[in-house]
């Protein structure tokens, strides 16, 4: 599926101040490279949050978190003015590509309340997790014959291995209901490896079926 990778990149640069906060190692190129791999999945207010999250951190006007903002602003402006025009009929790439977009921001502030960062609401997360359930079944219709074209980032074993592309959705959808089933515990200790099954599910899919864009 394509939620995560780019949520591995975005996780990764998104909490790399609460992890190592006082990690400068990371250079302006390296920001660039995890940028690259964020932008299918990532909005502009997405990137103004993570500038706002930065800022409100005791070092947030070190050059490292400078070049991260700016490096992540530039590669998104830049994906921008290269995205392809979705003429084919049905437009199936972006009707899929639309649904990702809507889990990853449905799974982010659950991401956030997990690890610990926001507050935990038990009705905000009960209804977000209802929402990604909901969500989890609808892109597959959309992966149709003749549909690998620009700007998908799918690999052609999509299509090759139909049987193995249909295991990876339902390992996700599976996930995506025991997280589901999680939250209505209202508890955060039976919660978190229920996330944690959901983000596993879409890094194994993303590391078969997810490529570079084309």
């Amino acid at each position: 599926m394509s939620v995560l990778y780019a949520h591995d990149a975005f996780d990764r640069l998104y909490f790399a101040d609460a992890r190592h906060p006082g990690d400068t190692q990371m250079s302006a190129g390296a920001a660039a490279v995890a940028a690259r791999q964020i932008t299918g999945g990532v909005t502009v207010a997405n990137l103004l949050s993570f500038a706002g999250f930065l800022g409100s951190q005791q070092d947030g006007k070190t050059m490292l978190k400078k070049w991260l903002i700016w490096a992540l602003l530039a590669v998104l402006g830049l994906s921008a003015c290269g995205q392809a025009e979705d003429t084919h009929p049905g437009q199936p790439v972006t009707k899929r590509k639309v649904i990702f977009k809507t889990i990853l921001r449905t799974l982010e502030p659950m991401g956030l309340v997990v690890r610990g960062h926001n507050e935990y609401n038990a009705a905000q997360f009960r209804a977000a997790a209802a929402r990604l359930q909901e969500l989890s079944t609808q892109p597959w219709q959309y992966f149709t014959p003749g549909s690998n074209y620009p700007p998908t980032r799918a690999k052609p074993d999509v299509w090759a291995k139909p049987a193995e592309f249909k295991q990876a959705q339902q390992k996700f959808i599976t996930a995506a209901a025991g997280l589901n089933q999680a939250a209505q515990s209202n508890n955060l200790d039976t919660i978190r490896p229920a996330f944690a099954a959901v983000e596993s599910s879409c890094k194994s899919c993303h590391q078969q079926f997810r490529g570079i864009p084309h």
